[in-house]
């Protein structure tokens, strides 16, 4: 990865839809971040990895950044995501696979939650660790454990700044 040395580790999707949190937020979160952030999935991922740079660029947020972003979106094997998840100051995860590497190799991390119940499949033992974060909004039709969803209200409301606010302490 070139000279970076630290990064924040963006793995922005999820097998259902609805556990997707929407580019353009995770777009703006980077663009937020003074660190180098690497985002990546899996290569079914990487129209939503796209997707994301492009919101940035459409921004203007890569020229306000003083750090890389580096899209390794399908281009890690298994290994290589471990060591990449092992590799990052922090992970901002959706609710995946990936989020549970991260768990557990007891990385800073920040899950994104909404129609599943982070009681039943949030990061093995987010309830006791200060670093793994679960934010999760309150909405009435959440968990639904729906795989998709018209109007995913409660992905759709979790803002960047309660994102930033958990990570903060990692950057």
């Amino acid at each position: 990865m070139g000279d970076v040395k630290e990064y924040i580790l963006i793995l922005p999707s999820a097998r259902w839809s609805s556990k997707r949190w929407p580019p353009e937020k995770f777009a703006a979160l980077i663009s937020k971040l003074s660190i180098s952030c690497v985002i990546t999935g899996s290569s079914a991922d990487k129209e939503i990895c796209l997707k994301i740079i492009k919101n940035i660029t459409e921004r203007g947020g890569e020229r306000k950044r003083k750090s890389t972003i580096i899209n390794l979106c399908g281009e890690t094997s298994l290994k290589e995501l471990a060591a990449l998840i092992e590799g990052a100051k922090a992970v901002v995860s959706n609710d995946s696979g990936p989020m549970h590497i991260a768990a557990a190799l007891k990385k800073p991390l920040i899950a994104l939650f909404g129609p599943t119940d982070p009681s039943k499949t949030g990061p093995y033992g987010w309830e006791k660790n200060k670093d793994l974060k679960v934010i999760r909004r309150g909405v009435s039709c959440s968990p639904c454990f729906k795989k998709s969803c018209k109007e995913p209200l409660c992905m759709t409301e979790i803002n960047v700044e309660m994102v930033l606010d958990k990570l903060r302490k990692y950057l």
